[in-house]
């Protein structure tokens, strides 16, 4: 779940609500972040601002691209570039414990987010009529 709690010009606040779970735990986390949009960069960055997930930070990179088809009409793509960075140890205890002994899992989560988050952009840029207008607004 994304809450925009704040948006003033190219700037803005969301709060993020998500379930993340490891091999034989599952977190709740509940983190706010900081975003500030640059249009002419096609680019979103955000920072931790307060929550779980402790000095997180991130992006988006949009590159709009077009092509010719096969029938030399132009088509119109974006490719989406994505960053991420957070301390999975920031996330409690047991984390931390299942961290310590099995450190190979943590690129495991991270990258799975990133492949969560980038299917979820794709869906909703795809199908628009699936999200509610309050969600919509962060990227308008």
């Amino acid at each position: 779940e994304v809450r925009v709690l704040k948006r003033e010009g190219s700037k803005g606040i969301a709060n993020f609500r998500m379930k993340i779970k490891f091999t034989i735990l599952s977190v709740g986390v509940d983190t706010t972040d900081e975003f500030t949009l640059d249009r002419d960069k096609w680019s979103l960055d955000w920072t931790y601002l307060r929550g779980d997930f402790v000095g997180s930070r991130g992006g988006w990179n949009l590159v709009p691209l077009s092509d010719a088809n096969s029938d030399g009409n132009a088509v119109k793509r974006t490719a989406a570039f994505y960053r991420f960075h957070a301390d999975l140890r920031s996330l409690g205890f047991g984390v931390r414990m299942l961290l310590k002994a099995q450190p190979e899992i943590e690129m495991g989560v991270i990258s799975a987010m990133a492949v969560r988050f980038v299917e979820a952009l794709k869906d909703r840029v795809e199908h628009p009529e699936r999200y509610v207008p309050e969600g919509a607004q962060a990227f308008q």
